[in-house]
């Protein structure tokens, strides 16, 4: 199937990085040029990417927990609040959770519901089609169950319900209630998890085990999209990085600059046309 190349738009990320009155592209700004830029197709994958966004905004409507709704989500709150009373036409894995939850008690813990509209999520993901959104979303999760078990040791709580494991994860799923897990059972899927253990298993605080993650996922971000030059991937790999950044900006301004200049530098370096993406016409 032919994939569409986004060789201009790509091209122009660093003038648009920079952009916007030398603040910085924001991530919903971006969000908003790449409807006018990307084909159906396409922005239906970056639909897909900010569904973790739908589901945040969801539960903090059914969990009343009085967040300002998150902008870079698809749905917006009056939508959200119709489908809770009536699911009818939201993504299918958001209405199977509502009709789900609707037959349980209603003093369920929220981490359940959390949990349980994540194993959705990530079972939708895995059906989307997309390698790139599949590889990372699938990262997100391992990353997720490699704090949720060290931290279950660590705290002393209940870590079934913190996990979040796919049908095909049973083995995983023994290492996961080890008390230390072993960094080859991932050497398959990434280097990058043997990092995460150690920095998951660190006496770092919070905050600095956050950041280090971070690296680690900006890491993994440009392993799986070191042959895609001006695809959907690239983008789709932009988008997250710049999420990244503007989560940074509000929590801690001198890394939110350092992954932002990062994040200029590669774009000069690395998104720059090679020799046979060349448009300028040859003498």
């Amino acid at each position: 199937m032919f994939q569409k190349k986004y060789y201009c738009l790509v091209a122009g990320l660093p003038d648009l990085m920079v952009g916007e009155k030398k603040k910085g592209l924001t991530s919903l700004q971006f969000k908003l040029e790449l409807a006018n830029q990307l084909n159906k197709t396409d922005y239906r994958l970056l639909e897909i990417y900010y569904r973790q966004t739908d589901n945040k905004n969801l539960l903090n409507l059914l969990l009343k927990k009085n967040h300002e709704h998150d902008m870079l989500g698809n749905y917006p709150t009056d939508y959200l609040q119709a489908q809770i009373a009536c699911p009818t036409t939201i993504e299918p894995y958001m209405k199977r959770f509502l009709h789900e939850i609707k037959k349980e008690k209603p003093d369920e813990p929220a981490i359940r519901y959390e949990t349980r509209l994540l194993k959705l999520f990530y079972l939708f993901i895995s059906e989307s089609g997309n390698q790139f959104l599949k590889q990372w979303f699938r990262f997100d999760q391992i990353a997720r169950n490699i704090f949720a078990s060290v931290n279950s040791f660590k705290y002393q709580y209940n870590l079934a319900d913190q996990l979040i494991m796919s049908s095909t994860d049973r083995n995983l799923h023994q290492e996961f209630m080890r008390f230390k897990i072993r960094h080859n059972v991932f050497e398959e899927e990434s280097d990058c998890f043997a990092q995460i253990i150690q920095v998951a298993g660190s006496d770092l605080s919070a905050l600095e085990k956050e950041k280090e993650i971070d690296k680690i996922r900006w890491a993994y971000l440009d392993e799986i999209t070191v042959f895609h030059y001006f695809s959907i991937e690239k983008i789709l790999s932009f988008v997250v990085k710049l999420n990244m950044v503007d989560r940074w900006r509000d929590l801690e301004a001198d890394q939110g600059k350092a992954f932002f200049n990062q994040l200029i530098k590669e774009l000069e370096c690395g998104y720059s046309f090679r020799e046979e993406f060349d448009l300028t016409p040859k003498r």
